[in-house]
């Protein structure tokens, strides 16, 4: 008889502490084992809590699964094993930057034992620019192992020339060549190890960076691409030249050893040896000179992350310096708080000057940089994105609300300080942008921002308007090119923002608004532009519309991720309930009907959430806020200890509009992914004929049909019970008028809504219905 032991779960090539962006998907890595047989493996964690105060509670994700009933085994000498290796997808959790993730596997025996790893896995989120800036220092890191090997090679490629030169004179290899010859072996070992090193080797570490990145999601191409052709360099050389190096420097050992051996023809070894040393310092050289390759990559990329990381860290702390202004004013301007002390008002100010200093010389930095340019080179993307950050800090006079705030907080006048703050805040961010190329992820900053970017590009728009009406003069040739730098800054900007689409017009319209290699009067350019500029338009509308649909998504996979536990959470409030109507114990009803009403009330939270942040897909809005209204109606209900039909109904109500709710998440397939290519015209499908409906929008009309289905059997069996009733003389509950009035109402908004999709459906160009 084997005893059961309880199983045992273990972190398999993992970190204990890890950091990673609200979108990532971690990797998790580990193994299970039990001596009998394993039913099932889960991963748990603590999500943040709702309220502040609160215990989190732990959440569980199934992630390997056995048989149903135990197998059968003709041994249990090995018992059973099962390795973990799960792609772990945090954005369909909702977690925020801050967040603390404490993770752990969990393994399961067919006794119900379960077995944990000792130490839990912590995932601290953070900010996109946060991984962002850890991302820059780890990339110095690989530069700096990469200067190291160029510096190794450089030592063992020298060494293998003096020695060559010192054969050549001396005609002959004698022992202490030989002694030199391994040295050198040595210091080829050593440079081989700081590239091709499976733990700690710069290809290693460029292909974990890249994957990292990778995992993080973060939107950087730029970046991915010099990872990827660092690793790539790295992997060729630690995998070519090196070996190749290592091989012939043996080589010349073994014709060294020979030429020591009596009676050998030293002439003839000597020459023998020289070939393969020179054959050896050919493969160093070309290994060097690739690393060299990869360290200018690198050290390039790292100028532009110097950039970027600095305006970052300046954002920061104009942001908090922002906070403390603020704080400031409304200490002074309230009788209930101290006045700030006057070392805190010139801690404030001299912390002011500081930014101001340190943006002066960053702005200088990145000028030096653009004046170093060769004048007939053409721009990369890397000086380009120098010289859009150096544009936008122009724009938001960045400099000018540093001195402004500066100024302000000099005459106490911290409130007017604190906006001048926040105005150079947001340039500075602006900054940070152009210079990674990259701007938020969330699709609800996303259309915020391009509906910006529409009243900039108007801005162009009416320019170029004016523009028609001058003179084809010099002057207005000039403006021509202002106008067209303007157009193609905020065609960067908008492809920086995903709209792709309305990029590629806006770069169209400043090529035609500049004149440059475009045929056609001056008047007939800028009629082409204007014409560029309204697809443009049109296409940023598009965009703005899968922004809000990708956010949808992005809920509706939250929603889906939790709305099992509501499911099983309200099945087990009803099934208590129906269990106290029918007990005899009134100190058991009194107990457990509150902790009911809890629950009940905690779930209609929730709910209310989900049904505000949808609020632009009304049907939605209207689905979870019908739950909510009936969870909490029933809450109220139980915190009065009643405990019947009417009760019952409430939550059997709720129960069914979750599972409904369920049933259309599950039919609903994602949305489509983003470097799918958007359809021409800005929405329009083929021949003219407006778009399909999105996943969405069915979803959306699924959930409607099946509302409707809800009524339509409630209002059944309210007309049966209303028959019944005054068949059998028995007196109607007092809200009973209530419950028919609530069922009409249902009716009548579900109409509206019909109506409503609709009309949208039937234009694509609308948007969705109000709330």
């Amino acid at each position: 008889v084997v005893a059961d032991a309880p199983p045992e779960a273990k972190w398999r090539a993992t970190e204990e502490d890890d950091v990673v962006t609200a979108r990532a998907i971690v990797a998790i890595a580990g193994v299970a084992t039990d001596n009998l047989a394993l039913a099932r493996v889960d991963l748990e964690w603590t999500a943040p809590p709702a309220e502040e105060g609160e215990e989190p509670a732990p959440q569980r994700e199934l992630i390997g699964e056995g048989e149903a009933t135990p197998p059968a085994r003709a041994s249990l000498d090995d018992g059973d094993e099962a390795p973990i290796d799960y792609d772990w997808d945090l954005e369909a959790l909702g977690v925020e930057p801050g967040n603390e993730l404490v993770v752990s596997l969990v393994a399961t025996d067919y006794a119900g034992q379960e077995g944990r790893t000792k130490s839990p896995r912590r995932l601290l989120v953070v900010t996109d620019d946060e991984y962002q800036s850890r991302l820059a220092e780890r990339q110095s890191r690989l530069l700096g192992q990469v200067q190291q090997a160029i510096a190794t090679q450089r030592d063992a490629t020298t060494a293998t020339g003096d020695l060559a030169a010192d054969t050549q004179q001396a005609g002959a290899v004698d022992r202490a060549q030989l002694d030199r010859l391994t040295s050198i072996e040595f210091q080829q070992r050593e440079a081989a190890a700081a590239v091709d090193d499976p733990s700690s080797g710069a290809a290693a570490a460029a292909k974990r960076l890249l994957e990292d990145l990778q995992r993080s999601r973060l939107e950087a191409p730029e970046l991915a691409q010099q990872l990827a052709s660092a690793a790539e360099t790295l992997e060729q050389v630690g995998e070519g030249e090196m070996p190749a190096a290592r091989g012939e420097l043996a080589s010349a050992r073994r014709v060294g050893q020979r030429a020591n051996e009596p009676n050998a023809d030293m002439q003839q070894a000597a020459g023998e040896f020289l070939e393969r040393l020179g054959d050896a310092q050919t493969q160093q050289a070309e290994a060097m000179e690739r690393l060299e390759q990869v360290a200018d990559l690198l050290t390039s990329w790292a100028d532009y992350q110097r950039f970027a990381g600095e305006a970052a860290a300046l954002e920061k702390m104009q942001r908090g310096l922002a906070d403390e202004a603020q704080k400031q004013a409304a200490a002074m301007a309230s009788k209930l708080m101290p006045d700030p002390t006057q070392a805190e008002r010139d801690k404030l100010l001299t912390s002011q000057a500081e930014v101001a200093r340190r943006f002066d010389k960053l702005r200088a930095a990145m000028q030096k940089l653009l004046a170093s340019q060769p004048e007939d080179a053409e721009p990369t993307t890397a000086s380009e994105s120098v010289s859009d950050a150096l544009a936008e800090s122009d724009d938001a006079d960045v400099a000018g609300k540093l001195r402004e705030a500066s100024s302000d907080l000099a005459r106490s006048r911290t409130g007017a300080a604190s906006q001048a703050q926040r105005g150079a805040a947001d340039g500075l961010q602006a900054m940070v942008e152009a210079l990674r190329q990259r701007t938020t992820t969330d699709p609800e900053e996303l259309a915020k921002r391009l509906e910006q970017e529409k009243e900039r590009l108007a801005e162009v728009q009416r320019e170029v308007e004016e523009l028609k009406k001058r003179p084809d003069t010099r002057q207005t040739a000039q403006a021509r090119q202002r106008a067209a730098s303007r157009a193609a800054r905020a065609s960067r900007r908008l492809e920086r923002l995903t709209a792709s689409q309305a990029a590629a017009s806006t770069s169209q319209g400043a090529q035609q608004t500049s004149g440059e290699e475009q045929q056609g009067s001056q008047q007939e350019q800028l009629a082409q532009a204007e014409e560029s500029f309204e697809q443009a338009q049109r296409e940023i509308d598009q965009a703005i519309r899968e922004m809000q649909n990708r956010q949808t998504q992005r809920l509706l996979d939250q929603l889906k991720a939790r709305i099992d536990g509501y499911i099983e959470r309200q099945e087990g409030v009803l099934d208590t309930t129906i269990g106290l109507e029918h007990a005899a114990d009134r100190q058991r009803l009194d107990a457990e009907a509150p902790e009911l009403a809890a629950s009940e009330r905690d779930l209609a939270d929730e709910l209310s959430r989900f049904a505000e942040e949808l609020g632009k897909r009304a049907v939605f809005e209207l689905a979870l806020g019908g739950a909510a209204d009936q969870t909490t109606e029933a809450a109220s209900r139980l915190e009065e200890s009643r405990v019947d039909s009417s009760t019952q109904r409430l939550e059997s109500m709720a129960l069914r509009r979750l599972q409904h709710i369920k049933e259309v998440l599950e039919q609903t397939p994602p949305e489509p992914q983003e470097d799918q290519p958007q359809q021409e015209g800005g929405g329009g499908g083929q021949g003219g004929q407006p778009p399909p409906p999105s996943p969405i929008d069915v979803a959306e009309l699924k959930m409607l049909r099946l509302m409707q289905l809800e009524v339509l059997s409630e209002t059944d069996a309210y007309e049966a019970d209303t028959a019944t009733a005054r068949r059998s003389g028995e007196p109607l509950p007092p809200d009973w008028g209530d419950q028919g009035q609530e069922l009409a109402d249902r009716q009548r908004r579900l109409a509206e809504l019909a109506l409503e999709l609709s009309e949208r459906d039937n234009d694509p160009e609308a948007e969705p219905p109000p709330e």
